[in-house]
């Protein structure tokens, strides 16, 4: 489709840019939307639609419902309580699924919970809710199919695949897992279950059934009558039952338990993404291995087996408690507790949103370079001498020493601005940076520059977004997270101008061709993107100092 262009008036272009106009059915010209699949294009002999796929940034991912690229982080939520259980493959022996698997009609509007007795002799049949309620028709696979019936490896079975107990659980208790299933087209799944004791599953969903909490849809008994006193037993597993049901768009959280009865709970859950057709002929076949259903299984409860183990309620406890950073949202799909960020959106098509800027402990890498992301504040060298506050204009203009002061000598600025400091104390022996810091060269200002993509645009990248500090019209991104600041700066002769408008930041370098003592500064400004590294100023200016690592 890739290969077709169109006419759009004047020249043949690639059907997928976005600002082509084309002649359309109604043979009116309009613009292309490149996501629109009922937008069509003349052949010569018929009129076909365009359909062009969108491509999401690196770390988007297309959600095709609303067709927009969405991006989240997760950070591992914080726990206390409960206890970690290996959770491992279940044992493999011949007797599970020995009557193979069993497929039972839709059971999205039928009365739940299912309820699947297994009574004596072995005979196994799933009821609708209230037991007894009418009894489920099913389909058996052949004898000797590969893929659901019994069988001693892992080769040949999928109860023997996908089976799970806890390790160390003990008896006679619930043993709960939850996991997550993603669907994107609402259609009918298969859910597959089976379980050597007892095994329940309940669902919570926003869309199934209109939204639904911890809904109890299926029940696995084994030796045991819903409703009546007597003690669970352990039973084999008898059948892999396949209870296909219809999923709606969107996220559905499982909770599968298995009860324990003479030791460890063992048992199995999968979800299908294949029609009934579909499968019903891999039941009918004797040559069909498990690998051919393998591409149809949207989730199976052999992924639950992990390193490190589970953290789980243990015996008897009520629950874990989660926290996650403030604006996080917690999720434990999959047995793994995760805090995850509200999203990054955007139109299929549009730029992407700049991330938000992350200075860690004060820092920001740009390139090779590691920056401050404020500026300097101090007024002590680094040996602990003091620098003096200079607030007299005249006094100022004569200095041949370091000074600093506030922009217009008013304290309130130093918690944003920093302090303005003379190159003079810029200059000094003593050092103005702290340990491990040190005033930038002009030629590591021109080496950020050159990262930044140069002087035309640099300034844009470098500067804070918006109108708080900035005067407007800001022309800024800050997406180097730089966060430069329009300090202002004080004059030659004691005047202050600028603040909102100009960030001015001191070189260590000196203008060693100046009769007058002189030295590199560089300069943003509101209304452009520029950035200008290596204009000279009088070494009695005061300008704002931003601080590179050694």
């Amino acid at each position: 489709m890739g290969k077709y262009k169109v006419f759009n008036g004047t020249n043949w272009v690639d059907i997928c840019d976005c600002q082509v106009n084309i002649r359309n059915a109604n043979d009116t010209w309009q613009l292309l939307n490149p996501n629109n699949c009922v937008t069509k294009y003349w052949t010569g002999t018929e009129w076909c639609p365009i359909v062009c796929t969108c491509i999401c940034e690196t770390n988007y991912i297309l959600d095709p419902v609303t067709n927009e690229c969405v991006k989240q982080t997760t950070l591992p939520a914080t726990a206390s309580g409960g206890q970690f259980y290996p959770i491992i493959i279940g044992n493999k022996v011949t007797s599970y699924s020995g009557k193979g698997g069993a497929l039972y009609p839709n059971i999205t509007n039928m009365a739940l919970p299912i309820q699947g007795v297994q009574v004596a002799g072995g005979t196994y049949t799933l009821y609708q809710s209230p037991y007894p309620g009418p009894i489920l028709t099913r389909t058996l696979s052949v004898v000797g199919n590969q893929i659901f019936n019994s069988d001693s490896t892992t080769t040949k079975g999928r109860l023997n695949i996908s089976t799970i107990w806890g390790d160390r659980y003990g008896e006679k208790v619930w043993f709960t897992v939850r996991f997550c299933v993603t669907i994107s087209t609402t259609k009918t799944y298969i859910f597959a279950i089976a379980s050597d004791n007892q095994a329940k599953v309940n669902i919570t969903s926003s869309t199934f059934r209109g939204g639904v909490t911890s809904l109890n849809i299926v029940n696995i008994w084994a030796g045991y009558t819903p409703g009546s006193t007597n003690e669970f037993v352990d039973g084999p597993f008898t059948y892999w039952h396949m209870l296909p049901i219809d999923l709606p768009a969107g996220d559905h959280v499982f909770e599968l338990s298995g009860y324990n009865v003479q030791a460890q709970a063992a048992f199995g859950s999968e979800i299908y993404d294949i029609s009934v057709t579909a499968l019903e002929a891999l039941m009918a076949s004797t040559t069909a291995t498990p690998a051919d259903l393998e591409p149809y299984i949207l989730f199976t409860t052999k992924d639950l087996v992990q390193t490190p183990p589970l953290l789980l309620p243990g015996p008897g406890q009520t629950g874990i408690t989660y926290t996650c950073p403030d604006g996080y949202t917690f999720t434990d799909c999959n047995g793994a507790p995760q805090c995850v960020s509200p999203p990054d959106i955007y139109p299929c098509g549009d730029t992407p949103p700049l991330p938000p800027c992350e200075c860690v402990a004060g820092e920001v890498a740009i390139g090779s370079q590691t920056w401050k992301c404020s500026n300097l504040n101090v007024s002590t060298y680094r040996n602990g001498d003091p620098i003096p506050e200079v607030t007299d204009p005249v006094a100022w203009d004569a200095l041949t020493t370091g000074a600093w002061c506030h922009y217009n000598n008013d304290p309130a600025n130093e918690a944003i601005y920093g302090k303005l400091y003379n190159w003079f104390a810029v200059n000094d022996s003593r050092g103005l940076a702290p340990v491990g810091y040190h005033v930038p060269t002009l030629v590591e200002f021109q080496t950020l520059r050159d990262n930044l993509g140069g002087a035309a645009i640099a300034g844009e990248k470098m500067k804070e977004v918006g109108t708080t500090h900035w005067s407007d019209p800001n022309i800024a991104t800050n997406e180097s997270c730089f966060t430069a600041l329009p300090g202002g700066f004080k004059t030659d002769d004691g005047t202050f101008y600028g603040i909102n408008t100009f960030g001015h930041f001191w070189s260590n370098t000196p203008n060693s061709g100046s009769i007058a003592p002189t030295a590199y500064g560089v300069s943003l400004v509101h209304d452009s993107g520029t950035f200008t590294a290596g204009s000279t100023a009088f070494s009695t200016r005061g300008y704002s100092v931003r601080l590179i690592k050694d």
